[in-house]
């Protein structure tokens, strides 16, 4: 059933949340005892509750060299795994892998696309679940086999259920782009789209301006071998349109991760790969809430290509830290953790347990109930062996004794955001002022709030962006972030 909510774009806390850091310790322990895991080199692996028994689930599709293979894994709830046999799943090399439940009965089904050696092209696979972690071929799926791809699962038309992109080479070496609809049973039909295909990169879905519709960066190497990275607005209805003038580095051998790293509640990215000097990068872009992205500069993240990067609050103080692995300038396998501040500025954590690696992945889940995340990292190491390594996490955030900002959900409503030249701010026994300013911190309006009723704010400018500020009674301020379209 096809739902709207309007989005709120809040950010319930103190105004100074942003300088606020909880000093929690990052403990991460390498697990020493007899993997089950097969080892990997050029891989991709994801996590998902294959089998319904609230447990995170492993698979991992890679290529070593000489041998492709894709394993399952399953959890017992206690992070101790054992390996599913006899699975009908394709092996392939230069894969790429997603989970999404396309046909509506909660359970996880499985996208797999990559080099079939036996047929010696790309191929794209889509495979049911029973519910009970078993798998079978929707072989009504007839998907665009692609090789040196990228695949996602996203809700393009926003009718509540999952479509698939996919983006690489085809049989005749071609660059090509792919989006099919899903009818919401899981069967799909495949779309005109005027996305140009792009190969060795990363395709995201994230809603970067605020319309509740999952817009597309695709990041790879063109039909031209020039590195690329193209933003597409959705328009709806599974329409896209080309973005220009971005800020975006092209880059191949890419990866890229949405997150909202400073806190203002909307959507930054994260690239890594190589640019068209041939140079290693890792670069960072805010969001200013409408869409429009800008590059930060002097961060502390070390070039990188060929790898991975996945974002998770590995410490519990509710703001997204970042893993990054890969090759360096030098070639030398990395694997590298920042740790967020609170305001989007990253500290680079040494010491750090992990093994560097390239070509691989990186997959977070909360594998033994603990209540933090654990991390799996896959690669070829620094000797070129292939490598599955799990690390578990040691905070425990059940136990921690963490800071927990103020909030006033319970009393504060402010809607709709993104907005059409009015807001509302709806209180519930709140006492207290308000006062708009724009970016730069010119006041454009102040108030009183109706502590048991609506106050309406009207924002005059188009495409623009104000923090609205909400004094309690109390002195306590918290902030709120608007957009009006």
């Amino acid at each position: 059933m096809k739902q709207l909510t309007s989005k709120i774009y809040m950010i319930c806390c103190l105004w100074a949340m942003s300088q606020l850091a909880f000093g929690q310790s990052v403990q991460f322990e390498p697990v020493h005892t007899k993997s089950p895991f097969v080892a990997s080199s050029e891989s991709t692996m994801a996590f998902a509750d294959v089998n319904g028994d609230q447990a995170p689930d492993l698979l991992i599709s890679t290529y070593n060299g000489e041998d492709c293979a894709i394993k399952l894994y399953t959890n017992d709830g206690k992070g101790n795994y054992q390996n599913v046999t006899r699975l009908p799943f394709e092996k392939l090399s230069r894969s790429s892998v997603a989970f999404a439940d396309v046909n509506g009965d909660q359970a996880p089904d499985l996208l797999l696309s990559g080099f079939h050696a036996k047929s010696f092209q790309g191929i794209t696979k889509l495979y049911l679940n029973n519910g009970k972690g078993g798998f079978a071929e929707q072989k009504e799926a007839s998907l665009q086999g692609v090789d040196f791809g990228a695949i996602a699962f996203a809700d393009v038309d926003n009718d509540g259920d999952q479509d698939i992109f996919l983006s690489g080479v085809d049989a005749q070496l071609k660059t090509v782009a792919r989006l099919y609809i899903n009818n919401g049973k899981g069967n799909f039909q495949e779309a005109i789209i005027s996305v140009q295909g792009l190969a060795r990169g990363a395709a995201t879905f994230a809603d970067v301006d605020g319309d509740q519709l999952p817009d597309l960066l695709l990041t790879g190497i063109n039909a031209e071998y020039v590195p690329t990275a193209q933003l597409y607005k959705n328009r709806g209805n599974g329409q896209f349109t080309l973005l220009k003038n971005t800020p975006f580095a092209g880059v191949q051998g890419s990866a890229a991760a949405f997150a909202d790293v400073d806190n203002d509640q909307d959507l930054d990215v994260l690239i890594t790969g190589l640019n068209k000097l041939k140079q290693a990068t890792t670069i960072l872009y805010q969001n200013d809430g409408l869409g429009n992205f800008e590059r930060v500069e002097n961060t502390p993240f070390q070039g990188t290509s060929d790898g991975a990067l996945a974002f998770a609050d590995i410490d519990g103080d509710r703001d997204v830290d970042v893993l990054i692995t890969g090759f360096d300038q030098q070639q030398r396998k990395i694997a590298t953790l920042y740790q967020n501040q609170g305001n989007g500025q990253f500290t680079l954590l040494k010491n750090m347990p992990f093994a560097g690696a390239g070509l691989g992945s990186i997959g977070f889940a909360d594998i033994d109930n603990d209540n933090d995340l654990d991390v799996m990292i896959t690669g070829a190491n620094n000797n070129a062996k292939p490598t599955t390594q799990l690390y578990k996490n040691g905070n425990g955030f059940n136990t921690a004794s963490l800071k927990k900002p103020q909030v006033a959900f319970d009393q504060l409503k402010v809607y709709p955001v993104p907005s059409l030249g009015k807001v509302t701010i709806e209180a519930t026994g709140f006492a207290g002022t308000y006062q708009l300013v724009d970016l730069n911190g010119q006041k454009i309006a102040e108030g009183k709030i109706n502590a048991v009723g609506k106050t309406p704010i009207a924002l005059q400018q188009r495409n623009r962006v104000y923090m609205l500020r909400v004094t309690r009674e109390d002195g306590q301020v918290f902030t709120y972030k608007l957009i009006n379209k």
